[in-house]
């Protein structure tokens, strides 16, 4: 067993576009490691945490956490147990989600996630799953010849779809790793974590994670199966509240329970567990192998 006082850096880069469901996660991975009731205990915070305990005080209270503006990026530092009992200092960072979806979308490739994509050795992608649907296909879908006069353009409907933004943001961000995707990757080690799980159709709730993502996102789905080694990829399913939290009115129902009471992480049995530690506790033990 490892000697708890050898510290050692959990570099994990958290993904996740807008309203994946990042800030609020780490709120409630916050509190489940300082509750200790997962695979990952709280040794003591070693960065400035008025953020983050300012998203902890708004769901003590049953309230979402504030949505991150899309210009900033915090990092909130612990020092941590693993499973193992290794002691690592964990770095889970929040930001407004427009920037990983700039990088899918655009050549441009900031110097600070250029940095961020080399340093790190296990990626945490949050997808939020009950949005997507796969991109159209012209060897599936009709194509439509007449042309379409649209009066009132909408600028949101330049993005690119869901998917197709997920991929371009992972080859992007392996590109300037000089990584090669002849052989299927064994480094970083990647978790997709399908958020909002308790939006999905009861009928797709039944199944594995995987499943639904490849139902939802075939491209995806092939892209990252395709491109990691299996004992180097997960898929788990996400649900961090178990409802929609109000921005402004208090959840008194939420707020009694506890937010360290409520949540799960759907495995890949499609099965439910309440340790919402498990996806990063994954990473940090598949990245130091």
């Amino acid at each position: 067993m490892s000697d708890p006082e050898q510290v050692q850096s959990a570099n994990i880069l958290i993904l996740g576009g807008p309203s994946s469901g990042k800030t609020t996660y780490r709120t409630q991975l916050y509190q489940r490691i300082e509750h200790q009731d997962g695979e990952i205990k709280l040794i003591r915070s070693v960065s400035d945490m008025s953020t983050l305990q300012a998203d902890v005080d708004r769901m003590v209270k049953g309230l979402q956490p504030m949505h991150t503006n899309a210009d900033l990026y915090h990092s909130a530092a612990f020092k941590i147990s693993d499973s193992s009992n290794r002691a690592m200092t964990l770095n889970f960072a929040d930001y407004g989600g427009e920037q990983v979806r700039k990088i899918g979308e655009s050549n441009a490739m900031p110097k600070a996630w250029l940095q961020r994509a080399k340093d790190s050795s296990a990626w945490l992608f949050l997808v939020r799953i009950d949005n997507l649907r796969p991109a159209k296909s012209f060897m599936t879908d009709p194509v439509d010849l007449e042309p379409q006069v649209d009066t009132q353009p909408n600028p949101s409907s330049t993005h690119l779809p869901g998917e197709i933004t997920s991929i371009e943001t992972l080859q992007r961000l392996l590109f300037v790793r000089g990584v090669s995707l002849r052989y299927p990757l064994a480094t970083p080690s990647l978790c997709v974590l399908l958020s909002c799980w308790d939006e999905l159709p009861e009928g797709e709730r039944a199944l594995a994670p995987a499943v639904v993502l490849s139902n939802r996102a075939p491209l995806f789905s092939r892209f990252i199966h395709s491109n990691w080694r299996v004992n180097q990829l997960n898929i788990l399913g996400l649900s961090s509240t178990e409802q929609r939290l109000p921005e402004d009115d208090p959840d008194v129902k939420f707020a009694t329970k506890g937010p360290e009471n409520v949540g799960y992480i759907v495995s890949k049995d499609g099965k439910q567990q309440r340790d919402l530690t498990a996806p990063v506790n994954w990473l940090i033990r598949n990245s130091a192998q």
